[in-house]
């Protein structure tokens, strides 16, 4: 297998797909790509016109923006990218955003870009970013493949013979991550907390100790975990990441009151995740709060929209939610609910193609409403 290994693509042979809605962010990233020597470079203004090459070209360099287009924002384009299949773990991809709100920030964390830039662009800058990452992909490339192909032990034995050449010290950092990530997947827990607690010693970023948290959560070790959990949610850097890590725990557990309180954390600092938000609903059904049910379906409903989440499924379940929480209040409480599950229900039969799908069940909707009015 490890003759196998393809070498890596040369920078000037690598295909570069940027997709921003501003002309001044295609300039200067083209000119600095230019620089460099590569000229396989399409652009984009629009997620759809994206997503149409994407299906012509396989591209090994994506910039996106968040603000794409009017129609599909640039974490939802992301993301259907992800799900399509045009990005994956040999793409580069670079995630460009005017915005760093702590939510929009976890967001994009959670998809994993290989870079972060804030805008406006600096061409200077970008030459330097583009190289530092071309260079990692190239140097990196045995380990990076069979992290791909999830050959984890022998992506550690890559990983620690880099370590040992110093030729690659500005590597070293993202190298150690990634031995921490082989260690988690091979559920080897008790080696991976020895080796975060090793690396604590020297290294304070925030992998190291989600990391640590992670392999001792995994081996039962609640009140060692307690005691790291307690700073961790007193930085920002590791506030979001750890609420959401408690709340997978105590859903493993089956202690869904104390999973909704760490996800109800989590959904406020990354709102924008629907699968989340899903288990967000689930949770607050288990806990019997209808007011939380609907919180999660409305969100859900909000983010999901013009993403490949959307649906008119999702609209129904906010109707659903609203009357659920109508038919436990009294007076004028519950009426305000009903009105808006009335107005929301005439709206989605107004809906093209609605009626055909989900007719039986607007019915059934309109039935229970028609009861509360009495």
């Amino acid at each position: 297998m490890i003759e196998n290994i393809p070498p890596p693509t040369p920078k000037e042979e690598l295909n570069v797909l940027i997709i921003d809605n501003q002309g001044l962010v295609h300039e200067v990233v083209t000119a600095a790509l230019h620089e460099l020597g590569m000229y396989n470079i399409s652009s984009t203004f629009n997620a759809f016109h994206a997503i149409r090459l994407c299906e012509q070209q396989r591209f090994d360099l994506v910039l996106l923006a968040f603000n794409v287009s009017h129609d599909k924002d640039g974490f939802h384009l992301f993301e259907e990218l992800k799900h399509l299949g045009h990005i994956n773990d040999k793409s580069t991809v670079i995630f460009l955003s005017a915005e760093t709100t702590p939510e929009l920030v976890n967001c994009i964390v959670e998809l994993q870009p290989d870079d972060f830039w804030v805008k406006p662009l600096d061409k200077q800058r970008v030459k330097k970013r583009l190289n530092y990452l071309f260079s990692s992909r190239q140097k990196l490339n045995k380990m990076l493949h069979c992290m791909h192909i999830h050959d984890y032990s022998t992506a550690m034995y890559y990983a620690e013979r880099q370590l040992s050449d110093m030729d690659l010290v500005d590597y070293h950092p993202r190298i150690k991550r990634l031995i921490g990530d082989c260690l988690l997947n091979l559920r080897d827990y008790p080696r991976a907390e020895h080796y975060f607690r090793t690396l604590l010693e020297n290294m304070d970023y925030a992998w190291v100790h989600i990391g640590l948290a992670k392999s001792l959560l995994r081996q039962d070790e609640l009140e060692q975990a307690r005691a790291l959990v307690e700073g961790l949610l007193a930085r920002h850097d590791t506030r979001f990441l750890t609420y959401d890590l408690l709340a997978q725990y105590y859903i493993e557990k089956e202690m869904f009151d104390q999973a909704y309180e760490q996800m109800k954390q989590a959904s406020k600092l990354a709102p924008r995740n629907i699968n989340r938000n899903k288990k967000l609903w689930d949770l607050a059904r288990l806990n019997h709060d209808k007011v939380g049910q609907l919180s999660a379906v409305q969100n859900m409903a909000r983010f999901a929209r013009n993403s490949i989440h959307d649906s008119p499924e999702l609209k129904l379940n906010v109707i659903r939610s609203t009357i659920d929480v109508a038919t436990s209040l009294g007076g004028e409480e519950s009426d305000k609910y009903l009105r808006k599950a009335l107005a929301d229900a005439e709206e989605l039969r107004g809906q093209k193609g609605v009626l055909k799908q989900f007719d039986s069940q607007l019915k059934v909707l309109e039935v229970r409403m028609l009861c509360l009015k009495k």
